[in-house]
Protein backbone atom coordinates (compact mmCIF):
# COMPACT_ATOMS: atom_id res chain seq x y z
CA UNK A 1 0.00 0.00 0.00
CA UNK A 2 0.86 3.79 -0.52
CA UNK A 3 3.09 3.33 -4.18
CA UNK A 4 1.88 5.77 -6.54
CA UNK A 5 2.46 4.46 -9.82
CA UNK A 6 1.32 3.90 -13.02
CA UNK A 7 0.80 0.09 -13.86
CA UNK A 8 3.72 0.75 -16.53
CA UNK A 9 5.96 1.30 -13.86
CA UNK A 10 4.13 -1.90 -12.09
CA UNK A 11 4.69 -3.97 -15.16
CA UNK A 12 8.85 -3.10 -14.84
CA UNK A 13 9.00 -3.92 -11.47
CA UNK A 14 7.23 -7.57 -11.75
CA UNK A 15 9.83 -7.76 -14.51
CA UNK A 16 12.73 -6.68 -12.53
CA UNK A 17 11.67 -9.27 -9.69
CA UNK A 18 11.18 -11.94 -11.60
CA UNK A 19 14.47 -11.33 -13.85
CA UNK A 20 12.48 -11.09 -16.66
CA UNK A 21 16.11 -10.98 -18.77
CA UNK A 22 15.12 -12.30 -21.75
CA UNK A 23 18.36 -13.93 -22.12
CA UNK A 24 20.51 -11.08 -21.65
CA UNK A 25 23.35 -11.74 -19.83
CA UNK A 26 24.15 -8.58 -19.34
CA UNK A 27 21.45 -7.25 -18.33
CA UNK A 28 21.01 -10.48 -15.80
CA UNK A 29 23.99 -9.11 -14.19
CA UNK A 30 22.81 -5.67 -13.67
CA UNK A 31 19.73 -7.03 -11.64
CA UNK A 32 22.10 -8.80 -9.61
CA UNK A 33 24.26 -5.68 -8.72
CA UNK A 34 20.72 -3.88 -7.35
CA UNK A 35 19.17 -6.63 -5.82
CA UNK A 36 20.43 -10.54 -5.69
CA UNK A 37 18.39 -13.05 -6.66
CA UNK A 38 18.91 -15.15 -3.33
CA UNK A 39 17.79 -12.32 -1.64
CA UNK A 40 14.34 -12.30 -3.12
CA UNK A 41 13.59 -15.92 -3.38
CA UNK A 42 14.69 -15.43 1.04
CA UNK A 43 12.25 -12.77 0.79
CA UNK A 44 9.66 -14.92 -0.78
CA UNK A 45 9.54 -17.57 1.95
CA UNK A 46 6.47 -17.78 3.84
CA UNK A 47 6.97 -16.41 7.50
CA UNK A 48 3.30 -15.76 9.18
CA UNK A 49 0.04 -16.87 7.28
CA UNK A 50 -2.02 -14.26 6.57
CA UNK A 51 -5.27 -16.32 4.79
CA UNK A 52 -5.39 -19.48 5.96
CA UNK A 53 -8.74 -20.42 4.40
CA UNK A 54 -7.21 -19.90 0.69
CA UNK A 55 -3.32 -20.59 1.60
CA UNK A 56 -1.86 -16.94 1.97
CA UNK A 57 1.02 -15.92 3.92
CA UNK A 58 3.40 -12.95 3.90
CA UNK A 59 7.13 -13.14 3.55
CA UNK A 60 9.44 -10.13 3.52
CA UNK A 61 7.52 -7.51 2.08
CA UNK A 62 5.76 -9.60 0.17
CA UNK A 63 2.52 -11.89 0.18
CA UNK A 64 2.25 -15.39 -1.15
CA UNK A 65 -0.65 -16.90 -2.57
CA UNK A 66 -0.85 -20.70 -3.10
CA UNK A 67 -2.87 -21.58 -5.98
CA UNK A 68 -3.21 -25.18 -7.14
CA UNK A 69 0.08 -25.84 -5.73
CA UNK A 70 2.09 -22.70 -6.99
CA UNK A 71 3.23 -20.25 -4.88
CA UNK A 72 2.85 -16.43 -6.38
CA UNK A 73 4.30 -13.81 -5.33
CA UNK A 74 2.54 -10.22 -5.15
CA UNK A 75 1.32 -6.95 -3.08
CA UNK A 76 -1.87 -5.59 -2.79
CA UNK A 77 -2.57 -1.51 -2.59
CA UNK A 78 -4.77 0.58 -1.26
CA UNK A 79 -5.34 4.51 -1.30
CA UNK A 80 -6.76 7.47 -1.70
CA UNK A 81 -9.81 5.24 -3.04
CA UNK A 82 -8.03 3.10 -5.60
CA UNK A 83 -6.73 -0.12 -5.06
CA UNK A 84 -4.52 -2.53 -6.59
CA UNK A 85 -2.69 -5.40 -6.86
CA UNK A 86 0.57 -7.65 -8.73
CA UNK A 87 1.14 -11.16 -8.57
CA UNK A 88 3.50 -12.97 -10.86
CA UNK A 89 4.46 -16.90 -10.82
CA UNK A 90 8.65 -17.35 -10.23
CA UNK A 91 8.46 -20.27 -12.01
CA UNK A 92 6.97 -19.35 -15.15
CA UNK A 93 7.69 -15.25 -14.89
CA UNK A 94 4.28 -14.75 -15.80
CA UNK A 95 2.47 -11.74 -13.86
CA UNK A 96 -0.84 -10.08 -13.63
CA UNK A 97 -1.73 -6.54 -12.61
CA UNK A 98 -4.91 -5.77 -11.44
CA UNK A 99 -5.90 -1.88 -11.16
CA UNK A 100 -9.30 -0.61 -9.72
CA UNK A 101 -10.12 3.70 -9.39
CA UNK A 102 -12.69 3.19 -6.54
CA UNK A 103 -13.57 1.50 -3.42
CA UNK A 104 -16.92 1.25 -2.32
CA UNK A 105 -16.89 3.10 1.04
CA UNK A 106 -20.76 3.08 1.90
CA UNK A 107 -20.14 -1.02 1.99
CA UNK A 108 -16.24 -1.74 2.74
CA UNK A 109 -16.91 -5.83 2.72
CA UNK A 110 -19.00 -6.04 -0.56
CA UNK A 111 -15.84 -3.54 -1.65
CA UNK A 112 -13.62 -6.20 0.05
CA UNK A 113 -14.84 -9.19 -1.65
CA UNK A 114 -15.66 -7.51 -5.02
CA UNK A 115 -11.64 -6.83 -5.11
CA UNK A 116 -10.23 -10.43 -3.95
CA UNK A 117 -12.67 -11.96 -6.43
CA UNK A 118 -11.05 -9.97 -9.26
CA UNK A 119 -7.59 -10.49 -7.96
CA UNK A 120 -8.48 -14.25 -7.38
CA UNK A 121 -9.41 -14.71 -10.98
CA UNK A 122 -6.36 -12.87 -12.05
CA UNK A 123 -4.48 -14.92 -10.73
CA UNK A 124 -5.55 -18.13 -12.23
CA UNK A 125 -3.85 -16.58 -15.83
CA UNK A 126 -0.32 -16.68 -14.45
CA UNK A 127 -0.86 -19.94 -12.86
CA UNK A 128 0.13 -23.55 -15.30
Amino acid sequence: GGWNAPPQDLATWIGFLSAATGGDRGRAARFETVLRHATLTEMWRPIVPVGVEDGESAGLGFFLLKQGGVTLVGHTGEQAGYRSFFYFNPATRAGVIGVVTTTNEARPRDSGTAFRAALLSAVRLIRP
